[in-house]
């Protein structure tokens, strides 16, 4: 099975406590994304999403889209990350 979960970013440390818990989980791959756009720190301008046992050629495909989506999406300094932080 897979499952997607979608999250805003307000709050960094909070966000790398629902990393961990799916670290501890034991589960098989969970790959985490995520996309920020810059601009006002007061808003909304990071978002994430965990994907638990992703298809196979989704990171790769990803990473393409996500480095599109920074590029364009921007205001300012806009990144985006793709990282294993959990299994394989």
């Amino acid at each position: 099975m897979i499952y997607a979960f979608w999250h805003p970013i307000k709050d960094v440390a909070q966000t790398k406590m629902f990393y961990s818990a799916f670290a501890r989980e034991g589960v098989k791959r969970v790959l985490r994304l995520e996309l920020g756009v810059g601009g006002d720190p007061e808003k909304l301008n990071r978002t994430g999403l965990v994907v638990v046992n992703p298809p196979f050629g989704f990171e790769g495909e990803a990473r393409t889209l996500l480095a599109f989506l920074a590029k364009r999406l921007a205001r300012g300094e806009g990144h985006a990350v793709i990282e294993t932080i959990a299994g394989e």
